[in-house]
């Protein structure tokens, strides 16, 4: 039998049931990206979503009677908003595998020494 709410339930199961797993970065994309990165900024943030908007052909800019764009100011609240939230509150946490800190060295006397990590290492960062 047709019934809107099976419909719904099944879009629903859609979307929720296929994940399509994150692929992971190269460790030295990480390093030589993060060199570049300015920071996130709700301008920008705003920006891009407002112009993603006007190639989809949602009119954007001053309307016809000559008001301003409402929906303009929610994206910029939103954005601003959104990120002012993440710097924030979001933390980032790492975990470094046993063997992973590799150290060499040399003390007062000449003898040369190498050394590895034998605990697992955890780390707390925040974004900007």
């Amino acid at each position: 039998m047709f019934n809107i709410s099976n419909v719904l339930d099944y879009i629903k199961t859609l979307f929720t049931s296929y994940k399509v797993p994150q692929q992971s970065v190269p460790k030295e994309l990480i390093v030589t990206g993060t060199l570049n990165r300015s920071g996130m900024s709700y301008r920008q943030l705003a920006a891009d979503i407002i112009a993603a908007q006007e190639q989809a052909g949602i009119p954007q800019g001053i309307l016809r009677n000559g008001e301003q764009n409402v929906v303009e100011k929610m994206i910029a609240i939103t954005a601003q908003k959104t990120i002012e939230h993440l710097v924030t509150n979001l933390t980032v946490e790492i975990v470094i595998p046993p063997s992973s800190i590799q150290v060499q060295g040399l003390t007062a006397a000449g003898v040369v020494f190498n050394g590895v990590n034998i605990n697992i290492v955890k780390g707390r960062g925040i974004v900007k």
